[in-house]
């Protein structure tokens, strides 16, 4: 669970988990004071990470030297109001197979799978 406190004044948000904390913010061109990661942007950094933890781990199971695992995520909304999560993954050190096997499992990494099912979102006041 994360959670989130927001002090008055500003769009500077502070949440944290169980063992981390981190800040989010509005860029200065939309109000903001540009200084922490924007909502979007920690969508997209969940996904990536999710990515790279996954190959990392895929790689590990087949003892595959995987040199290191980067990943960028970025959204893109079309006009009709569709959404796609467009990535790049880069694994160094893994074969042209390899790399094929793994950037086919990244669409069931955990946080693709909860991304691309159908959700609800609803308010747990205790109503």
């Amino acid at each position: 669970m994360i959670r989130v406190n927001n002090p008055a004044g500003s769009y500077r948000t502070n949440f944290s988990g169980q063992t981390s904390t981190g800040e989010a913010d509005l860029p200065i061109a939309k109000g903001g004071d540009g200084q922490g990661f924007g909502p979007h942007e920690l969508i997209e950094a969940g996904l990536a990470t999710c990515m790279v933890i996954t190959a990392r781990m895929y790689a590990n199971e087949h003892d595959w030297t995987l040199e290191d695992a980067a990943c960028q995520v970025r959204i893109e909304k079309s006009d009709a109001g569709d959404v796609a999560f467009v990535y790049s993954l880069t694994l160094p050190g893994l074969t042209t197979e390899q790399q094929r096997k793994i950037n086919l499992l990244m669409s069931q990494c955990p946080v693709a799978r909860t991304l691309t099912k159908a959700a609800s979102l609803r308010c747990d006041h205790g109503e």
